[in-house]
């Protein structure tokens, strides 16, 4: 037990508990809907010096519940600024914890394979939740489709087309195609194969989401299935995308002990000399089963980082190669990604 000081609301909450090692870019963290309805533990000492503004959000809302600092500041130094944090944690009802224990917080998530906790105030006395308190991924997905235009002089009637299913898109993930001249329509996650026949893609990208990706086995599969068999455009998948993929090959997932959370994670090709260093953020993962070659591999722990399938047109990433702050060591997979799109252009 920790004792903390809120500096918003005195309100009780049960969920999962996960760290991010970040020393920078607390508003992107904050805004990805992968941490949806988390608890999040900052090892930084503190965060809000640089206070907010709305071009660096990865979404159009905060979607973590409660956060975990040893301090957040009050005061800021940013020309870009547009005011204080803790005023937009408060406008969004997050909880926010202060306490001089993060780093003891961290050693014990680590250390005793804690998964969910209690933010219990002494104000506030009403029950406490005992379930895990989780928001469907269809609640995070957009509910209309839309398409997104990064510059008016493009002729994006000849673009390249990426269908993106949304299962909790990040802004970055679209911003990184549009500038390799590829047009991306985003859909809803449940509209796979009406999407695909009405839009006619040059390929179709699954982004990074919250949660199991065990969840769409039922109504997302299926469908998945049938594109990787009688296709013929390349399928990239990110995070809970690679998930999904992988579910779709007759491979399975583990629940890990505390999960990759942090912008430091080193990962490596097989049979490759060269080192990535990637930013990473989920508690679910692949059983490397399946694959001798052309695999990317975490150096942390030996799990399975992504693939590549030149037959079946497949690149998946476990980590998040659109990262902004973060590194960019990854950022060549959407290059590929679009060189496998010319070439099947060309070839079919």
């Amino acid at each position: 037990m920790f004792r903390c000081y809120s500096k918003t609301y005195h309100s009780n909450y049960y969920g999962r508990i996960v760290f991010n090692t970040s020393n920078s870019g607390y508003i992107e963290t904050m805004t990805d809907p992968s941490y949806c309805n988390q608890i999040l533990v900052f090892s930084s000492l503190n965060i809000g010096n640089c206070g907010f503004t709305y071009s660096d959000f990865e979404s159009h809302r905060i979607w973590l519940s409660a956060i975990v600092t040893n301090r957040i500041s009050t005061n800021y130094s940013n020309y870009r600024s547009i005011g204080v944090l803790y005023r937009m944690l408060k406008k969004y009802k997050v909880i926010v914890l202060e306490t001089n224990n993060t780093r003891d917080i961290i050693l014990k998530i680590r250390e005793c394979n804690i998964r969910y906790a209690y933010i219990y105030s002494i104000i506030n006395h009403n029950k406490l939740l005992t379930k895990e308190y989780m928001l469907p991924n269809i609640s995070i997905s957009t509910k209309l489709p839309y398409c997104y235009f990064y510059n008016k002089l493009n002729n994006y009637k000849s673009s390249l087309k990426v269908l993106i299913l949304d299962f909790g898109l990040k802004n970055n993930v679209f911003i990184s195609l549009c500038t390799l001249g590829i047009f991306p329509i985003i859909e809803d996650s449940n509209r796979l194969l009406i999407s695909y026949f009405s839009v006619e893609p040059n390929g179709l990208l699954l982004s990074s989401g919250p949660g199991n990706a065990s969840m769409f086995q039922l109504p997302i599969i299926p469908d998945i299935l049938k594109l990787i068999s009688y296709s013929k455009i390349p399928i990239l998948g990110i995070c809970l995308g690679h998930q999904i993929i992988s579910l779709c090959l007759g491979m399975y997932l583990f629940n890990m002990r505390y999960g990759h959370h942090g912008v430091n994670h080193p990962i490596k090709f097989l049979n490759c000399k060269k080192l990535y260093i990637s930013t990473q953020n989920h508690n679910f993962c692949v059983v490397n089963n399946y694959f001798n070659t052309n695999f990317f591999y975490s150096l942390f722990d030996n799990s399975l980082q992504g693939f590549f399938l030149k037959r079946d047109l497949i690149i998946t990433l476990q980590c998040h190669p659109e990262s902004f702050p973060g590194t960019n060591d990854l950022r060549f997979i959407f290059n590929n990604f679009k060189e496998m799109i010319l070439l099947c252009q060309k070839k079919y």
